[in-house]
């Protein structure tokens, strides 16, 4: 996908720069989750084959992400059985492992596994609320499973944690923020060697004494390389960064899928669009003004998400030229993009400009509001289908009956690049 900075290097890309790593060495590829949500075949496959493309990288094991439970339980247990990789979840009653041993030439690894210590908090970004997660009671005892792991036989113990280090951008810099990180996992320091981070789409290297954290940029373009030395009584770990170079279309699983919504041009936009992290979001204008454009309702609500790291302060992209359906689609995840319309009163509208005029934007998500000025007492809104409408309904206090009339945001898209190009033409 084309980024602010160039572009993503796609799973070809990921997939040869780890090769190239792994040659004539004793390695294990480790990752800390999210296979569900994250990319195209979400949206397109319902859930289902983002894992069953991941089986085609090569990597060795996975953390389950908070994403990877966005359909449910038996959804991601049933994905599970056909992995070819162990998926583990150590911190939720579900039917997966919560540790193992992967042996290497050069000395024995545990991993274990940890997913989102509150999966019901992101539960709004998901497509249907309305699919079970798992229970999480208390969190597990990571220096016990630790011991237990060396007295298996482990040379070392790896943590693969669904969680990673807070950021925020200032001064035009990138600053991780890992003292809440920290603090959770300083326990781990005398029993755990390294901690391998993900989830907040931040970026941090370092260290707790002994125990080392690594958490590279998402989206797969960055690799954290972390060598283990046996050769001592106390082992040895160093970390490096190894951004990947280069950008390929993906020819694996769902392929086919993937390049049709690539093919369907939907306009040509005149100029770039980006959303910001914590500042102005122009991207999400646009993609409120496109609902706006596809109904006739008095109010349009949209977000963009994260859709590129944000390696320069910049976390969502649509640049000029030609929109397919496959670049929107990126930008707006945890929705069927169909368009939901149902109504609100001018009390509930002005709650919801608390979405757009927050006083600490997010940082990796951005909202937009597009209104007709009526001043009717009952509005009617339209947005997307999935996380909109669970905010929405959060924000204002109650549940709303929402319709689906059968336009997508890609029609919107479309009629609002056709009237920038017939303005462009008549210029």
């Amino acid at each position: 996908m084309p980024t602010s900075f160039g572009s993503l290097p796609g799973g070809r890309a990921l997939r040869r720069e780890m090769s190239r790593l792994r040659d004539g060495r004793a390695a294990i590829w480790a990752d800390s989750g999210d296979f569900i949500q994250g990319g195209p075949l979400e949206w397109l496959t319902q859930g289902r084959d983002g894992f069953r493309a991941s089986c085609e990288l090569g990597l060795d094991l996975s953390a389950a992400g908070n994403h990877d439970f966005d359909y449910g339980n038996d959804v991601l247990e049933k994905v599970a059985q056909d992995l070819s990789y162990p998926l583990l979840c150590a911190n939720a009653e579900v039917s997966l492992p919560k540790a193992t041993i992967l042996p290497t030439s050069a000395g024995d690894i545990g991993f274990i596994g940890l997913t989102s210590s509150d999966l019901l908090a992101s539960s709004n970004y998901r497509v249907d609320r309305r699919h079970p997660l798992p229970v999480q009671r208390i969190e597990p005892n990571i220096p016990l499973m630790a011991d237990e792991l060396r007295r298996a036989g482990a040379r070392a113990v790896v943590v693969l944690l669904h969680d990673g280090t807070d950021w925020r951008f200032s001064g035009g810099k990138y600053e991780p923020r890992p003292q809440r990180l920290f603090a959770r996992i300083q326990e781990w320091e005398e029993s755990v060697d390294l901690v391998v981070g993900g989830d907040t789409l931040g970026r941090h290297y370092g260290s707790i004494g002994r125990m080392k954290f690594v958490q590279p940029w998402p989206f797969g373009a960055e690799i954290a390389l972390v060598d283990f030395d046996f050769r001592s009584s106390e082992v040895c770990t160093k970390f490096a960064a190894v951004p990947v170079r280069g950008s390929e279309e993906w020819d694996g699983f769902g392929a086919d899928l993937i390049n049709e919504a690539r093919q369907d041009v939907l306009g040509a936009l005149p100029y770039s669009l980006t959303a910001y992290s914590g500042g102005k979001a122009p991207l999400a204008d646009f993609m409120a003004e496109c609902i706006f454009a596809a109904t006739v309702a008095d109010i349009s609500i949209a977000y963009v998400a994260c859709g590129q790291p944000a390696l320069d302060g910049i976390f969502a992209y649509l640049g000029s030229g030609s929109v397919t359906r496959l670049q929107i689609a990126q930008l707006i995840p945890w929705t069927t993009h169909q368009i939901c319309t149902s109504e609100v009163t001018q009390a509930e509208s002005n709650k919801l400009r608390s979405l757009t005029n927050a006083v600490r934007p997010h940082r990796s998500r951005a909202w937009a509001m597009h209104t007709s000025g009526s001043s009717s007492d009952v509005l009617s809104i339209a947005t997307t289908s999935g996380a909109a409408t669970h905010v929405i309904a959060e924000t204002i206090g109650r549940e709303l009956e929402w319709e689906r009339p059968g336009e997508t945001i890609f029609e919107g898209v479309r009629t609002v690049l056709g009237r920038a190009d017939r303005s462009r033409t008549l210029a």
